[in-house]
């Protein structure tokens, strides 16, 4: 099958009917109950309600100011909670 600009083939394409039922279907594939969901906020909010259908494990990450994400923190915390 030919690739279009992207370089992505069809199978790797998910229609959704809006950002809300793609977030919702990412959290139906890759979260089980008792997995632990790290989001950083402000975020959508449907990222709370879809990983709470999911998972009691919501863990939401504190910033370190408004407008700084310190990556190597929120690495070490997602590290941290591997089993």
């Amino acid at each position: 099958m030919k690739t279009g600009a992207l370089r992505v083939q069809a199978e790797q394409v998910v229609l959704t009917n809006g950002v809300d039922e793609a977030i919702h279907l990412m959290c139906c594939a890759f979260l089980d109950e008792g997995d632990e969901a790290l989001i950083a906020p402000p975020t959508f909010f449907m990222y709370d309600v879809s990983i709470g259908m999911m998972t009691r494990g919501l863990v939401k990450f504190r910033r370190m100011s408004r407008w700084s994400f310190r990556l190597s923190v929120f690495s070490k915390r997602l590290r941290r909670g591997r089993s």
